[in-house]
C-alpha cells in the first residue's frame, strides 16, 4: 500500500508558472527538472522514477520517493492532473515496478530508434 506525501518545495519551484512567463519557458524548466530526476535515478532502483496515470487529455505524474514503504509525491507539471488518493493507496510495490519497467522499455526503444535514424540520415554537404 502506497502513501502520498506532500509535494516538495523543490518540485513546486520547478512547477511554478505565472501568466507573465512564456509557457514554453515553463515547459523547458519542467522538462529540465524531469531530466534531472532521470539522471538521479540509480540503475535497478525505483527511487526517483516517475510513474504516469492516464487522465483526461494528458496524464497525472508521481515521483517514487521511497520504495519500502512505498511513498509517492505528486508532480504538478503540465495541467497538474491528479488521480484519487484511493488509487495511490491501492498501489503495491509490484504495480510500481511494472509501471517503471514499462516506462524504461519505452524510453530505451525511443533512444534506439533515434540512434538508428541518426545513423541512416543523409549527411548534409557543406554549401
Amino acid at each position: 500500500m502506497a502513501q502520498l506525501i506532500p509535494t516538495s518545495k523543490e518540485v513546486l519551484a520547478a512547477a511554478d508558472w505565472s501568466p507573465q512567463e512564456d509557457i514554453h519557458d515553463a515547459m523547458k524548466r519542467e522538462q529540465a527538472f524531469m531530466d534531472t530526476l532521470h539522471q538521479r535515478r540509480q540503475p535497478n532502483s525505483l527511487i526517483n522514477a516517475v510513474i504516469h496515470f492516464p487522465y483526461a487529455d494528458s496524464h497525472a505524474q508521481y515521483l517514487v520517493v521511497k520504495d519500502k514503504p512505498l511513498r509517492l509525491m505528486h508532480l504538478p507539471f503540465g495541467d497538474a492532473w491528479q488521480v484519487s488518493a484511493a488509487t495511490i493507496r491501492g498501489l503495491r510495490l509490484g504495480d510500481v515496478e511494472s509501471m517503471v519497467a514499462r516506462n524504461d522499455a519505452i524510453r530505451a526503444r525511443i533512444a534506439s530508434q533515434r540512434a538508428a535514424n541518426a545513423a541512416t540520415a543523409p549527411k548534409s554537404e557543406p554549401a
